[in-house]
C-alpha cells in the first residue's frame, strides 16, 4: 500500500518528482509549471515531503517566490503541487498504468489536462463561492486524473472559504473504462480509437483516487459505454451543478445531454464541453459527427442561447432560466 501524508488538510499520497520546461502563470501571479506537454520526469530514490507543497514546488524549480505566509497562498500551492502530480508519468506508473512509447502519448499522467486544469479551478471556486447546490457528474473519466483534481479543489477551497457543508456533495464519474467502441464506418476514426491509451481498467482508476485519499462513500463509478449506462442510470437523484463532458464523439455526448442537461442547476450551473473544438485527430473536415454536432443540435433543437465560450480555457457554458 502507498504511503500517504496529509498535505495541509487533505490526504494525499507521497507523488513523484517532476521537472518540466514551461510555465503558465497561477491565479495569484505565481508561477506555476503543469501545462507542459512533454515534461521531462525523473524518480528519486525516495518520494519527496509532499505534505509541503511549497517545498515540493521549489525542489522541482517550479516556484522561486516568498513564503507562503496566508492560508490563500497555500491553497494555491496546494492546487499547483496536486495538478503538477496528476500531470507526472511517474504518478500513472505508480497505480499501474503504462503509457505506450507512441511520442504523442509516452509522458501522460493521470489526466491529459494542461493549463485547462487552471480554467477547470476557477469554475469549481466559483461553485463554491455561490454555494450552489449540488454534484459533480463527468462523463469521460479515463485515468481519473481530472477527477481527483476536481474532487481535491473543491474540498480544500471549501475548507478555505468555512463551507463545511460540502462533504455533502457527490462525485459520478462515468466510463468505459476500456476505450471507445468502433463506428465501423470511419476507418480513419476507428484507428485513432483503437490505441490503447484509452483504455484504463476501473481497478487502477480507483487506485488512483485512493493514492490520493479520496476514494469513499462519496464517489460513484458508472462503468460502460453511455449509449447503455446513462439511460440505465436515470434522473439523476439530485441536482448536479458542475457536469463535465469528455466523450469524445457524437452519440456519447448526446445520450448525456438528453439525459442529464435538464437536472444541471437552472441558475449558475456549469456545463463543460471538453471535445468542443476536437475534430478528429486533427481533421477539421472529417465527415462522421463528433461531439460538437451533438452540442450544437440539442441546443439549437431547445433555443438555448447562453454563450458557449473558452472563458475557463475549455468550451462550455453557465446555465441560466434568462438563456436556458
Amino acid at each position: 500500500r502507498k504511503p500517504s501524508v496529509v498535505m495541509r488538510g487533505c490526504t494525499l499520497a507521497k507523488a513523484p518528482v517532476l521537472f518540466i520546461i514551461g510555465f503558465v502563470s497561477s491565479v495569484d501571479g505565481r508561477r506555476g509549471c503543469f501545462s507542459a506537454w512533454k515534461p521531462e520526469l525523473s524518480t528519486l530514490s525516495a518520494p519527496p515531503m509532499f505534505d509541503d507543497p511549497e517545498a515540493f514546488l521549489r525542489h522541482i524549480g517550479c516556484f522561486g517566490g516568498a513564503p507562503a505566509n496566508s492560508s490563500v497562498a497555500q491553497y494555491e500551492l496546494f492546487a499547483d503541487a496536486l495538478a503538477v502530480s496528476l500531470r507526472a508519468n511517474v504518478t500513472a506508473r505508480l497505480v499501474g498504468f503504462d503509457n505506450p512509447p507512441d511520442p504523442r502519448w509516452i509522458s501522460l499522467g493521470l489526466t491529459m489536462q494542461g493549463k485547462q486544469l487552471l480554467g477547470l479551478k476557477r469554475q469549481l471556486e466559483i461553485v463554491v463561492d455561490s454555494r450552489l447546490g449540488g454534484d459533480v457528474y463527468e462523463t469521460g473519466t479515463w485515468r481519473g486524473g481530472t477527477s481527483i483534481f476536481m474532487m481535491a479543489v473543491m474540498r480544500k477551497y471549501a475548507e478555505l472559504r468555512g463551507q463545511r457543508d460540502h462533504a455533502s456533495r457527490k462525485f459520478y464519474m462515468f466510463d468505459s473504462f476500456e476505450g471507445f467502441q468502433r463506428y465501423g464506418k470511419d476507418k480513419r476514426l476507428d484507428s485513432f480509437l483503437a490505441a490503447d491509451i484509452f483504455k484504463a481498467p476501473l481497478a487502477a482508476v480507483k487506485s488512483a483516487l485512493a493514492m490520493y485519499g479520496l476514494l469513499g462513500p462519496s464517489v460513484h463509478f458508472v462503468q460502460g459505454f453511455f449509449e447503455n449506462t446513462v439511460p440505465a442510470f436515470g434522473k439523476p437523484p439530485r441536482p448536479i451543478s458542475v457536469l463535465r463532458m469528455d466523450g469524445d464523439l457524437y452519440s456519447s455526448t448526446k445520450v448525456v445531454l438528453e439525459h442529464f442537461y435538464d437536472s444541471v442547476v437552472h441558475e449558475g450551473g456549469h456545463v463543460i464541453v471538453d471535445d468542443y473544438g476536437w475534430r478528429a485527430q486533427g481533421h477539421r473536415r472529417a465527415f462522421t459527427k463528433l461531439c460538437h454536432h451533438a452540442v450544437d443540435e440539442m441546443r439549437a433543437s431547445r433555443g438555448i442561447t447562453c454563450p458557449i465560450t473558452r472563458r475557463f480555457a475549455v468550451y462550455g457554458w453557465e446555465r441560466s432560466s434568462a438563456c436556458g
